[in-house]
């Protein structure tokens, strides 16, 4: 029983790292530039260079976070504790 739950606590660790750069790194710089080229009218593709621009930013900062102090996770009672 300790082999599985040594196992399951390495997996929470590493998934939760996953999620972290792709909720928190890449969705923010992502999502803007995927609406990017299909924006018809230069106003609101000027907007959404300006979020790509400050999503970017905002992603780099987090990322910075990221590395300085990781995300903590653990399993309580069947649930993800991400802090």
């Amino acid at each position: 029983m300790g082999r599985v739950a040594a196992v399951q606590d390495v997996l929470v660790t590493v998934f939760s790292q996953v999620f972290g750069f792709f909720a928190l790194f890449l969705g923010p710089a992502y999502l803007p530039l995927t609406v990017l080229p299909v924006e018809p009218g230069s106003r609101r593709r000027r907007i959404h260079q300006t979020l790509l621009v400050t999503g970017s930013g905002v992603a780099v900062f987090i990322c910075g976070s990221m590395t300085r102090s990781p995300l903590q996770t653990h399993l309580t009672g069947g649930h993800l504790c991400i802090t």
